[in-house]
């Protein structure tokens, strides 16, 4: 836990550091014209709130549903939300409910799982060290401790690097490579002896060979922590909330968060599919409609592609999007 928070406080203030060099090199806030975002310069307050916290709403909106796409949506191509009982205000407050909510359970539910690691690796060492000073305990009889551990020996063909000898003299332990030195304090052993390490397999039950394999640790909170976390974080410098920007909604803001939001698709897909082998038609039907919302939006990307062949019609593609912008 000491080496987490560290890694925090050094993560957190290389981060404010390069933030300050970022500002110090653009220095002053770029100006730009109140028609390129007119919700900065309304006078009143609560205008900018609501309009400024539906921002995100209308972005988040365009990665599931990209159909409605322009080259600038300056001036009021998005009405602003001027009282508090417009029906915008209620997609707000249900599209950060539901962010809160499935953050919070998922680090509530993460923040469970590792005490319960802890509990039970905690449980497990305790069990263990009773286990070895109940073993201790024991009259010791080397000729009849001589024979058992031949019998657990592996075969040859199967046998690992480390060779098995009698115990040694002062813990009553198997002697390998490396002697450990909890064991030498425990049995009041000072000396190296034999430079051997302290293994009892008939204090464990059997002899388990050690697994060099590397643990990955995976859990789908962690990932929707990160993937929401990568979707969300790069969009807030333009979300009008530190600082204003000079545009209400641009397209080319979403492009880091898009893959976010395809690192989540592909994980509802993967939990969705995750027991496949025993609901095959479910998994079937699933696979068959992402695989045709893929093609879809593969022939949408295709035809938007043909609105930027040149600059009429690119505009003729925005006007029915952001027609003030068009009557300029």
């Amino acid at each position: 836990m000491k080496h987490r928070w560290r890694s925090i406080f050094t993560l957190s203030t290389g981060g404010l550091a390069l933030l300050y060099w970022r500002l110090r090199l653009t220095g002053a806030p770029s100006a730009f014209a109140s028609a390129d975002n007119p919700t900065s310069r309304d006078p009143s307050i609560l205008t900018r709130f609501y309009t400024f916290t539906y921002l995100p709403v209308f972005n988040f909106f365009l990665l599931i549903y990209p159909f409605q796409l322009s080259f600038d949506w300056s001036m009021d191509s998005i009405p602003r939300i001027t009282t508090i009982f417009d029906i915008r205000n209620l997609y707000s407050l249900v599209f950060y409910a539901i962010i809160s909510k499935v953050t919070w359970k998922a680090l509530s539910h993460e923040l469970r799982i590792q005490k319960e690691i802890k509990e039970k690796y905690y449980k497990k060492q305790n069990n263990k060290i009773k286990q070895k000073w109940s073993y201790n305990c024991k009259p010791y009889n080397r000729r009849q401790d001589c024979s058992e551990r031949k019998s657990i020996i592996p075969h040859k063909e199967n046998a690992s690097s480390k060779r098995f000898i009698c115990p040694c003299n002062g813990c009553k332990h198997t002697l390998t490579e490396d002697h450990t030195n909890v064991c030498r304090a425990v049995n009041n052993n000072n000396t190296m002896m034999h430079h051997s390490t302290c293994i009892c397999p008939l204090a464990h039950g059997k002899y388990k060979p050690h697994n060099t394999t590397k643990y990955v640790y995976s859990s789908p909170q962690v990932a929707l922590l990160l993937f929401t976390a990568f979707m969300v974080l790069p969009f807030v410098p333009a979300s009008n909330i530190l600082f204003y920007v000079g545009f209400v909604v641009a397209e080319r803001v979403l492009y880091i968060p898009s893959v976010g939001f395809c690192f989540l698709l592909g994980l509802g897909a993967g939990t969705l599919t995750r027991n496949w082998r025993r609901y095959k038609r479910r998994s079937r039907i699933f696979m068959i409609a992402l695989l045709i919302t893929l093609l879809v939006m593969s022939g949408a990307t295709l035809r938007r592609n043909l609105d930027w062949r040149d600059e009429e019609s690119l505009f003729r593609s925005a006007l029915h999007i952001n027609p003030p912008k068009g009557k300029v």
